[in-house]
């Protein structure tokens, strides 16, 4: 799922899903065009499904403009680890590297991407994007094309905001260009404090749940004239 402000509405070029994994949303700043790609991949262990995935994965890279601002963001389910020299990973991530993380390290440095978590620094509670079962790892991820690259800002962690899951709210600040002019993109301020009160939680959910049933499951949509 993909959801965006209201006041950006006007900025939606056209949607596509992919797959039951994967969606693409186009959109145009000034004259910045942007493409953002939600994935939400197997978890680790499942190979078939994982291999599937990510071979999808590069087929929707592959078929998408490369003068485009492309963002590919979501819960990939990997570990890419870190190193200092590197320019598709970056010094700043964790240690661990897995199946999944390897993955998606070979898809970014064929497509030559760049996995943003890992470069910037922050303490680690703000670079953790899951925790269970006593464990914690980063799995959900901001990865970009060069173009997307030059408007990055910062990649960072929210925690404390009880979202009915697992993992913690992940903010990506980039820079985009209206009307030909590039501004910083300012965010409206959001009570996501609410969310820990039980009634808005469920309203919250309930809400979602109304949105994702009303959603079409194929096809390209595009903006209405």
């Amino acid at each position: 799922m993909i959801y965006t402000w209201n006041r950006l509405k006007d900025s939606i070029q056209a949607y596509r899903i992919w797959s039951e994994r994967q969606i693409e949303i186009n959109l145009k700043f000034g004259n910045q065009d942007v493409s953002v790609i939600s994935v939400y991949a197997p978890e680790e262990g499942k190979e078939e499904e994982s291999d599937e995935s990510y071979e999808q994965l590069e087929k929707t890279i592959d078929k998408m403009n490369p003068e485009r601002s492309i963002f590919v963001i979501g819960d990939l389910s990997a570990r890419t680890g870190s190193n200092e020299n590197d320019k598709v990973v970056g010094k700043h991530g964790e240690i661990t590297v897995n199946k999944n993380g390897k993955r998606l390290i070979d898809i970014s440095s064929y497509n030559n991407f760049t996995i943003m978590n890992g470069f910037y620094k922050h303490k680690k509670c703000h670079k953790i994007t899951w925790v269970a079962r006593d464990q914690e790892s980063i799995i959900d991820y901001v990865v970009v094309n060069i173009h997307a690259k030059k408007t990055m800002l910062d990649v960072q962690v929210f925690r404390g905001y009880d979202i009915g899951l697992d993992h913690h709210l992940v903010e990506a600040a980039i820079r985009v260009n209206n009307i030909g002019k590039t501004t910083e993109c300012r965010q409206t301020q959001l009570n996501i404090n609410s969310l820990n009160d039980s009634v808005a939680n469920w309203l919250y959910k309930r809400r979602m749940e109304i949105i994702e049933k009303d959603l079409p499951i194929e096809e390209d949509v595009e903006k209405a004239e």
